[in-house]
């Protein structure tokens, strides 16, 4: 009997952060010794995780690199749990908002 894949229940809470307008990206930035500003590379959560976007850029510039050890989340993702985050994404949204009108007066 053959393992199946295992679900990525992290992936869709970034998908639906991304549909609304949350910027999901990763930020990796390089300073060359001789260069005056840093090379930014920006991977996508849907991507990979950090770890694995770090994998990904250090393979990229020649690295060899093992498989990375793999984590498995013992919870499922579902609507509920969907529509349980979205209240949070909205209130760091107005907080920021109302912080941000503060500094403007």
């Amino acid at each position: 009997m053959s393992n199946p894949t295992p679900r990525d229940v992290i992936r869709p809470w970034f998908e639906a952060l991304e549909e609304l307008d949350e910027f999901i990206g990763i930020r990796f930035g390089h300073q060359p010794p001789d260069a005056l500003k840093p090379d930014w590379q920006f991977i996508s959560h849907n991507e990979v995780d950090g770890i694995g976007g770090f994998a990904r850029i250090l393979r990229q510039r020649g690295t060899t690199l093992e498989q990375l050890p793999t984590l498995t989340h013992p919870q499922a993702f579902g609507p509920t749990a969907l529509l349980n985050a979205i209240p949070g994404v909205f209130r760091s949204r107005l907080n920021a908002s109302f912080l941000d009108s503060l500094s403007t007066h």
